[in-house]
């Protein structure tokens, strides 16, 4: 089925299109450096690799809906990714604890993505567009960014107003694990996880409103 905009989607897309793509790539772009360290949750140990490049993009704010490349979404801090997952979450469980992973990942190339608060403060791009539910107008810009040599998108949180990342990966290249582009520096069960002190039980209950029921 085609893709439905609206009269205001597709003015925010026309936007995109006609932005100086080469300007930003040459001299706004935001580097990564291969010592850059993020987090990420996930379902799942997966024989202990946090590291993946999710080709099926279509659900996803910046995904790119091409074959072969992959978007990972990425977070500087374990709150952030926890609330990204369970923003529509209300309620867990112990178990679910269990079976929730926090993974850091490290960086092993120097990537270079698209700040969308340069974006913002150089351009007539608003912020509403940037976080359209639409999610095949924010693809959009996704894809005219990696067309002009972006490694990713750096941008706020919905629910957190904290800076997340999509990153991308030629899958072909790398693989869906980023092998070669990033690594899984470490894996923490969530139930068993401690963030700036405080277990992550309680981080859910008390800072992100979110109860935990014992089983």
């Amino acid at each position: 089925m085609a893709c439905q905009f609206t009269e205001k989607d597709k003015k925010s897309i026309q936007k995109f299109q006609t932005l100086d793509w080469q300007n930003l790539r040459s001299h706004h772009s935001k580097v990564l450096t291969p010592d850059q360290k993020f987090f990420r949750l996930q379902y799942g140990s997966h024989g202990g690799n946090h590291v993946y490049f999710n080709r099926n993009g279509k659900e996803t704010r910046f995904g790119l809906c091409q074959e072969k490349v992959g978007t990972m979404y990425v977070s500087l801090h374990e709150m952030t990714a926890m609330k990204e997952v369970f923003q529509n979450v209300f309620a867990l469980t112990e178990v679910d604890l269990r079976q929730y992973f926090m993974g850091e990942i490290q960086l092993k190339q120097t990537l270079s993505v698209l700040d969308t608060t340069i974006l913002l403060a150089r351009s007539n791009v608003k912020l509403h567009e940037l976080t359209s539910p639409n999610r095949h107008v924010t693809q959009m810009l996704a894809k005219w960014a990696y067309r002009a040599g972006f490694d990713g998108i750096e941008f706020l949180s919905n629910v957190t107003g904290k800076n997340c990342w999509a990153l991308w990966a030629d899958t072909q290249k790398y693989t869906v694990a980023g092998i070669g582009l990033a690594e899984t520096v470490k894996q923490t069960v969530l139930s068993e996880l401690v963030i700036d002190g405080i277990d992550a039980i309680d981080v859910l209950i008390e800072q992100l409103n979110i109860s935990v029921e014992a089983t």
